[in-house]
């Protein structure tokens, strides 16, 4: 299950084929590059619509025209039409009436359309120049899956972070967002045991199951980040979460951290900045957040009031107070 290892074909893979990494490799960047376009693109739209809703509040507020909210140009008016179409697409749900299944209806039409979306650019990643009938498929296939899959480690953990770059250009908050953090790990746990299947199909043909498995190391590594994705996956189906929620997100915490170090220990030297672009966006993510709830939490002298505020500007009281309302 290793990117990197000596096949004991009588061949040496130790360099993973100059041509296997030069395509794998422009294949993972190529993964980033859309996914900064798309972020781009989003952030872009973000920006024209604070734009837009500040000019109709000054247009509201200087009682300038009648209908501050209408589109004034063809920009705008495209802008209102396309948020109108795409808000029609994304409306539709269907809802499994039962109460026992009822947690395995889709997601609505348009999470549906994104998911769908994003699948597609994998499975073309996956698939583009490695389904070749030769002496190397297998290799190919196990290979390509395996730069497919450390790609996408970085966005699983760029996903699940309260504070992180994909919220802030999106603006879009953790919660809005962690649906597709679980899609996104679904999908690498496809591709994860595509690898490792592939390796597996290979070794079995040439009945080197046993031999790999106690000489290659890494392989037993990447067995373990294999169990702790399918584990993840189980423990986060709607039931099973729902039944503890603070031992789900405990437990869940364990093994993000366990997988990211079977994963160090799995993946070769020329790989691993994978594995430190996700600790970096946990690190970032930890430190933002105690740094935001002591710059709002830390009290400020305020001289209209008894009490102290807060940086968020909410004014803090000792005790309660109550409204009453006689009729």
């Amino acid at each position: 299950m290793g990117m990197d290892m000596n096949m004991g074909m009588g061949m040496d893979m130790s360099s993973d084929s100059a041509a296997f990494v030069d395509t794998n490799s422009s294949m993972a960047r190529s993964y980033w590059y859309i996914i900064a376009a798309v972020l781009g693109f989003t952030a872009l739209l973000r920006i024209f619509k604070i734009a837009e809703t500040r000019s109709r509040l000054r247009l509201a507020k200087l009682r300038a025209v009648s209908h501050p909210t209408q589109p004034r140009n063809a920009l705008t008016q495209a802008f209102a039409t396309g948020s109108a179409i795409l808000r029609e697409i994304a409306g539709p749900k269907y809802h499994i009436n039962n109460r026992w299944i009822s947690w395995l209806s889709p997601p609505s039409l348009g999470r549906s359309l994104i998911v769908v979306i994003y699948m597609s650019v994998i499975l073309y990643m996956l698939l583009w120049h490695s389904i070749t009938f030769d002496a190397y498929y297998y290799e190919k296939v196990a290979f390509r899956a395996a730069w497919v899959s450390v790609t996408q480690v970085p966005f699983v953990y760029l996903l699940a972070s309260k504070a992180s770059l994909i919220g802030l250009l999106s603006g879009s908050s953790h919660e809005r967002i962690n649906w597709l953090h679980r899609w996104v790990s679904r999908t690498l746990l496809v591709t994860v045991t595509v690898h490792g299947g592939f390796f597996y199909a290979e070794w079995y043909r040439a009945d080197l199951v046993e031999v790999e498995l106690q000489m290659m190391t890494m392989v037993k590594y990447g067995i373990g980040a294999w169990s702790i994705l399918a584990w993840t996956f189980l423990t986060s189906l709607t039931p099973i979460r729902s039944f503890s929620y603070e031992l789900f997100v405990l437990q869940h915490i364990a093994a993000a951290a366990v997988f990211l170090w079977l994963l160090w220990m799995h993946v070769p030297d020329y790989a691993q900045y994978n594995i430190w672009f996700a600790i970096a966006a946990l690190a970032f993510d930890k430190l933002a957040m105690y740094a935001w709830t002591a710059w709002t939490n830390a009290p400020t002298p305020h001289p209209a009031s008894r009490g102290s505020t807060s940086r968020s500007g909410l004014s803090k009281f000792l005790g309660h107070r109550a409204s009453i309302r006689a009729v």
